[in-house]
């Protein structure tokens, strides 16, 4: 016995061996040594399919090499390279053979690596006969094949239209096989192919399949994306038809598409989180009047960004966070005890852009109060409470107002000179366009922020 046929009856006690024979309906299959590549097992269904004798072939590679179709051979054997680097890309073609009495057969060739470590040792494939040059029409075993499939198979001619449509398609797309018959199926599923016919006519009339991923449309309206490959294959009397198989692929592809859209909007963010910590340096020097303590600030400010942009790429706040997250986040450094911040407000959604800005003005508000108000001082409180309001012009708008109590300090008036965190808060203001007022109290420091407003609020926290 061959030591490949050994070892394929060892894999076949797998789970996933046998997963894969039993979805497959077999003319035979092999077992491919990707470390000794010109061994390999063929079953004897393999070369009974192909109207050979099994005890006349030996197991060498270059056995079947010698009957494939070059262009299908060289269409596998890429198919077969990016299967092996990325797992998720199916090894399935169709591909033609010479039979043993010049007849040609039309194969579905299936196929899986089976991996060590991730790295490719072995190959195990089925081959499953499409069309038989050898028969006069579709056979018993090839209609039951066809209806399995979950695949959409059908076969269809230019001038006719559908001949025949399985189960698959039926399910697929929601059209009925009496209702396909004779139709365009392209048109029927209103197809978006990525390139022309034209292109596509080039390929088929050269004898290669044509593949590639296609937009489609259920009856009920749903899109799908497919998996298509088409190939042209000769039948009885001189005729030609179009073959084609369509794999539902619309999961893979959203995922796909969900992965591209995360990675443009982290690049998004990361450039403009960049571009605003530049500015805060800058800045920070530029309307500094003493070093002492700058670097200090700066790393606050730095700090109050990060905790943004982290709250930003939670899985839950990919397009909005609500408030009394934000603010609630922003105080825990500043707050001495239960009742030394209070917060209260609707709950009440902020857009991932604003997020940053908005987190940069609780924080300036934060840092001042404890400095200079009411957060530096033992009886000293905060409030921080907002809901919906209108501005002057009408415009809906959150109106957040800061208020402290009990800042006793001869800071707690109004400064003559604007410092590096006023002009901050100004600046984030305009990027949210919003208004900011700030007035200074024997109590401590009011501040109104009105930022632009446009839904509704779910319901209301206190903190």
């Amino acid at each position: 016995m061959h030591y490949l046929e050994k070892e394929l009856g060892a894999f076949l006690g797998q789970p996933e061996a046998f997963a894969f024979l039993d979805s497959s309906a077999c003319d035979g299959f092999w077992f491919w040594d990707l470390e000794n590549p010109e061994h390999e097992y063929m079953s004897a269904g393999f070369w009974r399919a192909l109207g050979f004798d099994p005890a006349e072939r030996k197991h060498l590679a270059s056995e079947w090499q010698n009957l494939i179709f070059p262009e299908d051979g060289e269409t596998a054997l890429q198919n077969f390279r990016q299967h092996c680097e990325d797992t998720s890309f199916p090894y399935d073609q169709l591909v033609r053979y010479k039979t043993s009495d010049g007849g040609t057969v039309t194969v579905r060739c299936r196929g899986v690596a089976v991996r060590e470590d991730g790295v490719p040792k072995r190959m195990l494939g089925s081959h499953t006969i499409i069309h038989d040059t050898r028969a006069t029409e579709i056979d018993r075993e090839l209609s039951q094949m066809l209806e399995l499939s979950s695949d959409a198979i059908l076969a269809y001619s230019e001038d006719s239209g559908v001949l025949r449509w399985n189960q698959g398609a039926e399910a697929m797309y929601g059209i009925p096989e009496a209702e396909a018959i004779g139709q365009d199926p392209n048109t029927l599923t209103q197809a978006e192919f990525g390139v022309s016919m034209h292109e596509i006519r080039t390929i088929l009339d050269a004898g290669k399949t044509w593949t590639g991923d296609t937009k489609r449309k259920t009856r009920n309206g749903k899109v799908l994306i497919t998996s298509t490959n088409i190939q042209r294959v000769e039948v009885s009397g001189g005729r030609t038809l179009l073959l084609q198989i369509d794999r539902d692929i619309t999961e893979r592809f959203e995922a796909q598409e969900k992965e591209r859209h995360l990675t443009r909007e982290l690049h998004h963010r990361v450039k403009n989180l960049f571009s605003i910590i530049q500015g805060l340096v800058r800045l920070s020097f530029r309307l500094a009047r003493t070093n002492v303590g700058l670097a200090d600030k700066i790393c606050s400010r730095i700090d109050a960004l990060a905790k943004a942009y982290a709250l930003s790429m939670e899985p839950e706040h990919d397009k909005t966070v609500d408030l009394h997250t934000l603010v609630s986040q922003a105080l825990v450094p500043f707050a001495k005890g239960e009742k030394t911040i209070q917060i209260e407000g609707d709950i009440l959604p902020i857009a991932v852009n604003d997020i940053s800005p908005l987190s940069l003005i609780i924080n300036e508000l934060a840092t001042n109060a404890s400095k200079y108000g009411a957060l530096r001082t033992q009886d000293g409180r905060v409030s921080v409470n907002w809901g919906q309001d209108t501005d002057d012009n009408g415009r809906a708008v959150i109106r957040l107002i800061w208020s402290e109590q009990n800042a006793v300090s001869e800071d707690t008036k109004t400064p003559e000179v604007t410092g590096f965190g006023t002009r901050l808060m100004t600046l984030s203001a305009q990027q949210l366009n919003a208004t900011l007022n700030q007035e200074w109290t024997n109590e401590g420091l009011n501040c109104t922020l009105a930022i632009p407003f446009a839904q509704q609020p779910q319901d209301r926290i206190e903190a």
